[in-house]
């Protein structure tokens, strides 16, 4: 059943009674200084060294401390980026699984809602951004919206009253350094633009150079696609800092 809030229509899967969010509120005030990990889950093609799979499983992880998280410049407001870590991968074909180190340097993390977007990132050879490769999640056009499109909506218009709770508290610790958990479609593309009408829009491009692994370069093509799943947690206190 879709609830109508004081102000504005609930869309889709938003706009629940009310509740107590101490919890929520607490999250988002709090200011942490931990060790934490980000993880993003798709399924795509992928070459590693010498090898080839075809619809792997594809995990990245890149794990970090949150005192290392900074603005993201030159992309608008209240993006984040996280610059210094372990980035590794693992990819697992049926009964294969291959693990993998990148080396230093050449992958971050960031979130930006003002292209709705959050993922991996690496470096063109001029040093620029690309801000969509390795991987990405985003809006796609004629798609249904998904969680990572409402959280950039809250933040970028102030529009949590049309969205549940749930969805507002997480809005609040997309700053990278909370744990979190964000969806969206897939992009893979060293270059793109945002179309807020249309969503991610790839360049047309030349093949990325790969990326160093400890076991081969590692290359994801461009037409990955499907859905995807970003999340961050903080690791162990043992492992702080």
């Amino acid at each position: 059943m879709v609830h109508q809030q004081a102000r504005g229509h609930c869309k889709f899967s938003r706009c629940p009674e009310p509740r107590n969010r101490a919890l929520g509120l607490l999250s988002r005030q709090l200011a942490v200084t931990r060790s934490i990990t980000y993880n993003l889950f798709f399924v795509s093609d992928v070459t590693i060294g010498e090898q080839f799979f075809s619809n792997a499983k594809i995990n990245l992880s890149f794990t970090s401390h949150t005192s290392k998280v900074q603005p993201l410049a030159g992309v608008g407001p209240k993006a984040y980026v996280d610059n210094y870590g372990t980035a590794r991968v693992v990819i697992t074909k049926g009964s294969r699984t291959i693990s993998a180190e990148f080396a230093p340097g050449q992958l971050y993390v960031f979130f930006n809602p003002n292209t709705a977007s959050v993922g991996f990132g690496s470096y063109a050879p001029d040093g620029s951004r690309q801000l969509a490769y390795p991987i990405i999640l985003g809006p796609h056009f004629g798609a249904s919206p998904q969680l990572l499109e409402d959280l950039s909506d809250i933040i970028t218009n102030n529009d949590g009253y049309n969205y549940s709770f749930e969805t507002q508290d997480i809005a609040a610790v997309t700053d990278l350094k909370h744990p979190t958990l964000l969806a969206d479609y897939v992009s893979s593309c060293t270059a793109f633009t945002f179309d807020p009408a249309n969503g991610i829009i790839c360049s047309p491009q030349a093949q990325p150079a790969g990326l160093m692994t400890d076991k081969g370069l590692l290359y994801i093509p461009e037409n990955a696609f499907g859905w995807g799943v970003f999340w961050s947690s903080f690791n162990p206190p043992n492992d702080d800092d």
